[in-house]
């Protein structure tokens, strides 16, 4: 028979068992299942932050950004604190003057087109021929961004 000394550590026992595995529990939810999700990529700017890694590769005199977004303006916090040395302007409907033409004050130009505006590429291309496109789209297709480097 069991005495009730040796049935005293197992409330202490369970107690911490159960700790560990909410702790391990939220650790996985956190660091796995919660960065994973679509919802965390679109609170964080992910899209807007590949589009910036991309600008900070551009080689040359800093190129002049002709951002079009729907989502973002190019004064967003994101995108000041991350890429503060390039210079731009919104073309967007939603935070600018829309517009294609360029400026010919600027060396180069990016035109950098962020969902809705993906499909001005074409009209862009056919205005202003000779530049370079390049684009990222998601695993699943999507588009994340598309570049139109102009020098002048």
């Amino acid at each position: 028979m069991i005495g009730a000394d040796s049935l005293r550590g197992w409330p202490i026992f369970l107690i911490a068992l159960s700790l560990v595995f909410v702790a391990l529990y939220n650790t996985r939810y956190y660091f796995v299942t919660l960065a994973q999700d679509p919802a965390t990529e679109w609170t964080f700017a992910y899209d807007l932050v590949q589009a910036i890694d991309f600008l900070k590769t551009l080689e040359g005199d800093n190129p002049y950004v002709y951002f079009f977004s729907g989502r973002w303006s190019y004064n967003y916090e994101t995108r000041r604190f991350l890429l503060p040395q390039i210079s731009g302007e919104d073309r967007s409907k939603e935070f600018g003057t829309f517009s294609l033409n360029e400026s010919l004050d600027h060396r180069e130009v990016v035109y950098l087109l962020m969902p809705p505006y993906e499909n001005l590429i074409g009209e862009i291309m056919k205005k202003y021929p000779g530049g370079n496109y390049q684009e990222l789209k998601k695993p699943d297709g999507r588009f994340v961004y598309g570049a139109y480097l102009l020098a002048n």
